[in-house]
C-alpha cells in the first residue's frame, strides 16, 4: 500500500468515525431527555414572576406532558370562577401505569403532546441514524481486512452528512418557531387532555416558546350571543365585559372559535425555563461538526493522487526541506480539490480561530503545498509569457479558475495573523511561503489580471481598501450606472426616480472618456446631490481603453468605490427602494451576493455558452449542478441588468476579478461569441474561485399589455393569457415586483432628445416563478417577449398602487428630465468589437 493509500484508509478509518463520535455524543445527551423510553421526566415549575394567576408544577415525559405534579391553580380576574371562594385547580391526565393496573381507566386519556418536540426529536433520531449507518458502513469494511475506499462511497457519505446537517437546521428552528395552526384559536384544544375536561370557556395550551422555554397560554373566553359553556360541573355564568386583549392577539381579530363567535375575557401567558432542555439547541454545534467532516472528505479525495507530495502519515514518505512540488504529475481535478480545500481551511481559520501550535492538520497542509505550487508554476509561465499574446483560446479560460484560487488562496494566506502565518510555513515546511505568497499576488496582478491600475497596483491593496469599509452599512453602500452618450435621459431618469423611492445612496455614473459622454453630459450628472461621474479610463489604462459595450459592466462595479455596490443598468426602474431589500436579503446575508435569474430560454444558437462552461469548469459546485443551465433547461441563466455583491468578502471580490478577465479585449471575443455578452461570466466568476453564490429563486417575468391575439395561436395554451413587452420584470424573494428594465417607462430605451419621450403602455404583468410550468414543461415564452402564462400568475390590470407609481415615473420625465436637454454630440462610428450580434429568435421550449 503506498503513502496516499495509507493516508486516504487513515482518514477514513480513524479520524472520521473520531468525529462521527463527536457528532453523536453532542446529540445523544439531549436526545435521552425527549426519548419516551428514556423514562426521563422533566418537572417544570409554573409560577409568574409578576402574576399569580396560574401557578402549579406539570411533568414532561419525552414530547408529551403527562401530569401535572401539582394542580395548575388559576386566578382569571373576568371569568365568573373568580368570585369563587376557592379558585379552581385543573390537572393533566395522568399517566397510567399498565403493568401494574390494567383495568384502569385512564387508558382512554389523551396526553398533552408538543408538537415542536416531536419534530425535534424525529430530526435527531433520524440525524443518529445516519451517523451511525456511516459508522457500520466503516466498521464492517475495517472487519472484513478489505480497503475501506473500495466499500465507503464517498458521494454517499458526502450527501448522507449534508442532508444530517440540513436536517439538524430544521430541527433547532422547531424549537423556536411555532405554527399558528397548532395554537388557539386555529386549533381546538381536546378537554380530554385533562383529568377533568376543561370548561369550554377556557382554554390552556402549552408550546415551546424557544429551546428551554415552555410557554403556557390560558384564556377566558366569552360565547357571543348569550350562549354559554357546558361543563362537568353544570353551567358556568359569564360576567359579560369588555375583552381584555393581550400578547400575540393585540393587533389580531378573533372571529370564531368551534364555530362560535367569541370575545377574550382574560389572557395569561406565562414563560417558564425547562432546565434539562438548557442547550438543547447546542447540537448546531454538531451541524459544524459536519462541515469539518465534509472538508476531511474533500481533502480525502485529495489525498489518492498526493503520493508527489510526500505528506505521509508516520511510517510514509516525508516532505522535502523545501516546497519544491513537482506540479505537473497534479491534474486539474486534483489541483481544485486542494485549492478548494484550503479555503475552506482559510474560511474557519479567520472565523473561528487556530491553536497556533497546530493550526493545521497534516492534510490541509499536504493541500497548500499543492496549492502553493501550482500558484509558483502559474507566476512563471505568466511572467514568461509574451505581452503581445493572441486571442484567448479555451485553454486560457480553464486556466483562469486555477490561477484565480491560486492568487485568492495567496492573499487570504498574506491577511493571517503573523504568529499563524509563522505557524503555518512551519507546518508545510517552507520558511519562505509567506514571502514566495507575495511574490504569486505580484505575479498575478502583472499577468493574470494586468488591468489593475493605477489606482491600486495589487491585490492586496485593492482587497484591504474594501475590507477596510464597515460591512452591511450605508456609509460603504452605493449605486453604480455605467452610461455614454446614448443612456444619458434613462441614467439621468433612473438617478431622479431612486430619489422619490427615498433611496439616497451616494451615485457613481461611469463612462469611458470623452468620446462616451460629453463633457455637458458629465456636468449634468455632477450637478445632481450625492452624484459624480467618473472616467474609468482613469482607473483602469490598460483595459478600459478598449472599451466595448457590455464589457465595461464588471470593470464599473471593480471602480466603484462602494465595499457594497448595487450595480444598475441605465435603463432599470424600481418598484421599492432596493437597499432595504438588499440588505434584508436572506441570500445577500449568506453570500454577500444576489444575483437575478434571466427568462427561462433555451436557444439553439447559445448552447455554446454551455459547452464553455463545462469545459472551463469541469467539477462545478453542487449549486451549479442544480442551475436549469447544466441541465438542458435553458440557455441563458443570469440577468445581469442588477447586481447586489460585497466586495469587502475576498473570495466575492476574485470572482469579481475573474469576470473582468472574461470581459477583458482579449478574453470577450471568447465569451461574448458563445454568451449573450457579459450576464453569465459573473457566475461563471463565482464558480471558478469556489465563491458561493445563489441566485433570486423566482425567473425572469414581463411587464406590458395584454395582448388577446396572437399570430400562432397553436402555442397558445387554451385559457392562458398572454402578456407582451420588452420590459424584463424580477420579483424580490419574498415574490413581490422589484424591478424591471428594457426602457423603463420609454418606448425607446436610448432618446436623442426630450422630443423622443414617448412612453410604454405597462398594464399588466405575467410571473414566472419556477422557470417552468406545473406539467415540467418550460415556461412559454413566445416571439416578441411574450409570456404565455396561467392566469393565476397574471396581474391585468395592475393594481392601483403600480399604476400610480408608473405614472410618477412618466412626470419625472415630463417635468424634470426635459429640463436638462442639451445638443448631443455627434455619435463616433462604431468599432468592430462594438458591433454586436443581436440575440436569435430561434426559441425553442424544450419538454
Amino acid at each position: 500500500m503506498n503513502t496516499a493509500e495509507i493516508e486516504y484508509q487513515w482518514i477514513l478509518e480513524h479520524k472520521l468515525p473520531e468525529m462521527l463520535d463527536r457528532m453523536l455524543s453532542y446529540l445523544k445527551v439531549k436526545y435521552r431527555y425527549i426519548d419516551k423510553k428514556a423514562n426521563t421526566y422533566v418537572c417544570v415549575y409554573v409560577n409568574g414572576k409578576t402574576t399569580d394567576c396560574v401557578k402549579g408544577i406539570v411533568s414532561i415525559d419525552g414530547t408529551q406532558i403527562v401530569k401535572a405534579v401539582r394542580e395548575l391553580t388559576l386566578k382569571l380576574p373576568h371569568h365568573a370562577s373568580s368570585r369563587a371562594t376557592t379558585p379552581p385547580k385543573i390537572s393533566l391526565a395522568q399517566q397510567t401505569n399498565n403493568n401494574n393496573n390494567n383495568n384502569s381507566s385512564s387508558s382512554s386519556s389523551i396526553y398533552y403532546t408538543l408538537p415542536q418536540l416531536v419534530a425535534f426529536e424525529t430530526s435527531l433520531y433520524y440525524a443518529l441514524s445516519v451517523i451511525e449507518s456511516i459508522q457500520d458502513r466503516i466498521r464492517n469494511s475495517s472487519d472484513k481486512k478489505v480497503a475501506t475506499a473500495a466499500v465507503v462511497d464517498i458521494d454517499w457519505v458526502y450527501d448522507c452528512i449534508v442532508t444530517t446537517a440540513r436536517v439538524l437546521r430544521e430541527a433547532v428552528r422547531s424549537l423556536n418557531d411555532v405554527d399558528e395552526e397548532v395554537l388557539f384559536p386555529m386549533k381546538e384544544v381536546d378537554a380530554k387532555q385533562f383529568s377533568q375536561e376543561l370548561p369550554d370557556d377556557v382554554i390552556i395550551e402549552f408550546f415551546m416558546a424557544s429551546a428551554n422555554m415552555l410557554a403556557v397560554s390560558i384564556y377566558a373566553i366569552s360565547y357571543q350571543h348569550g350562549s354559554q359553556s357546558n361543563t362537568a360541573g353544570g353551567m358556568i355564568p359569564i360576567i359579560p365585559m369588555q375583552s381584555q386583549i393581550l400578547s400575540r392577539f393585540k393587533n389580531m381579530k378573533i372571529e370564531t372559535y368551534k364555530g362560535k363567535a367569541i370575545e377574550i375575557l382574560d389572557e395569561v401567558y406565562l414563560e417558564v425555563a425547562v432546565p434539562s432542555f438548557a442547550g438543547m439547541d447546542g447540537h448546531v454545534q454538531a451541524a459544524i461538526e459536519v462541515r469539518r467532516i465534509a472538508g476531511f472528505l474533500v481533502m480525502a479525495i485529495v489525498m489518492v493522487l498526493v503520493t508527489w507530495l510526500g505528506g505521509g502519515m508516520d511510517g510514509g514518505a516525508r516532505a522535502p526541506a523545501e516546497d519544491k512540488v513537482d506540479v505537473s504529475k497534479a491534474d486539474r481535478q486534483t489541483v481544485e480539490a486542494a485549492q478548494t480545500a484550503v479555503l475552506a481551511w482559510l474560511d474557519e481559520a479567520e472565523q473561528h480561530g487556530r491553536h497556533d501550535d497546530t493550526p493545521m492538520s497534516e492534510h490541509e497542509a499536504a493541500a497548500l503545498r499543492l496549492a502553493h505550487g501550482v500558484a509558483l508554476d502559474a507566476a512563471a509561465q505568466a511572467a514568461r509569457g509574451s505581452s503581445a499574446r493572441p486571442p484567448a483560446s479555451l485553454a486560457d479560460f480553464a486556466l483562469l479558475g486555477e490561477r484565480a484560487r491560486a492568487a485568492l488562496v495567496a492573499l487570504r494566506v498574506a491577511r493571517l495573523p503573523p504568529h499563524t502565518q509563522r505557524a503555518v510555513a512551519q507546518r508545510v515546511r517552507n520558511a519562505a511561503l509567506v514571502a514566495q505568497q507575495q511574490a504569486v499576488l505580484h505575479h498575478a496582478a502583472a499577468h493574470t489580471f494586468p488591468f489593475l491600475g493605477p489606482r491600486f497596483d495589487s491585490l492586496a491593496g485593492l482587497a484591504a481598501f474594501f475590507a477596510a469599509q464597515p460591512p452591511r452599512a450605508s456609509t460603504s453602500t452605493g449605486i453604480a450606472f455605467t452610461c455614454g452618450n446614448r443612456q444619458f435621459y434613462t441614467t439621468y431618469h433612473a438617478i431622479l426616480a431612486l430619489r422619490a423611492l427615498a433611496c439616497n445612496l451616494p451615485v457613481e455614473v461611469f463612462y469611458a472618456g470623452s468620446a462616451d459622454l460629453a463633457a455637458q453630459y458629465v456636468d449634468a450628472f455632477n450637478a445632481l446631490p450625492n452624484v459624480r461621474a467618473e472616467n474609468l479610463l482613469n482607473h483602469f489604462t490598460k483595459e478600459t481603453v478598449h472599451w466595448s459595450g457590455w464589457s465595461l459592466k464588471p470593470f464599473v462595479i471593480l471602480a466603484a468605490s462602494f465595499r457594497i455596490t448595487l450595480f444598475m443598468d441605465s435603463d432599470v426602474l424600481f418598484f421599492k427602494n432596493p437597499f432595504p431589500v438588499v440588505l434584508n436579503s436572506s441570500i445577500f446575508q449568506n453570500h454577500g451576493l444576489l444575483f437575478f435569474h434571466d427568462r427561462r430560454l433555451y436557444e439553439t444558437h447559445y448552447h455554446q455558452g454551455v459547452d464553455l462552461f463545462k469545459s472551463i469548469n469541469r467539477h462545478p459546485s453542487k449549486y451549479a449542478k442544480s442551475l436549469g443551465y447544466l441541465n438542458e433547461k435553458g440557455t441563458h441563466e443570469m440577468d445581469s441588468g442588477f447586481i447586489a455583491i460585497d466586495k469587502g468578502i475576498p473570495s466575492n471580490l476574485f470572482g469579481l476579478l475573474a469576470a473582468c478577465k472574461m470581459n477583458s479585449q482579449r478574453e470577450r471575443g471568447v465569451l461574448y461569441s458563445k454568451t449573450y455578452g457579459d450576464k453569465e461570466s459573473f457566475w461563471f466568476g463565482a464558480e471558478l474561485v469556489r465563491t458561493s453564490f445563489e441566485f433570486n429563486p423566482f425567473y425572469g417575468s414581463v411587464i406590458g399589455t395584454v395582448k388577446h391575439e396572437f399570430e400562432n395561436s397553436k402555442k397558445q395554451v387554451d385559457g392562458w393569457t398572454v402578456v407582451c413587452g420588452i420590459c424584463l420584470l424580477q420579483l424580490d424573494e419574498s415574490g413581490d415586483p422589484f424591478w424591471w428594465n428594457g426602457g423603463g417607462v420609454l418606448q425607446n430605451r436610448n432618446p436623442k432628445s426630450p422630443d423622443e419621450f414617448e412612453f410604454s403602455n405597462l398594464t399588466a404583468m405575467a410571473f414566472d416563478l419556477k422557470g417552468e410550468n406545473e406539467d415540467g414543461s418550460l415556461t412559454q415564452w413566445l416571439p416578441g417577449h411574450c409570456l404565455n402564462q396561467s392566469n393565476k400568475y397574471v396581474l391585468d390590470p395592475l393594481p392601483d398602487k403600480y399604476v400610480t407609481l408608473l405614472e410618477e415615473f412618466r412626470d419625472i420625465y415630463r417635468n424634470q428630465v426635459k429640463n436638462v436637454f442639451v445638443p448631443p454630440p455627434p455619435p463616433p462610428p462604431p468599432t468592430p468589437e462594438q458591433k454586436v450580434p443581436a440575440r436569435k429568435n430561434n426559441v425553442k421550449n424544450k419538454p
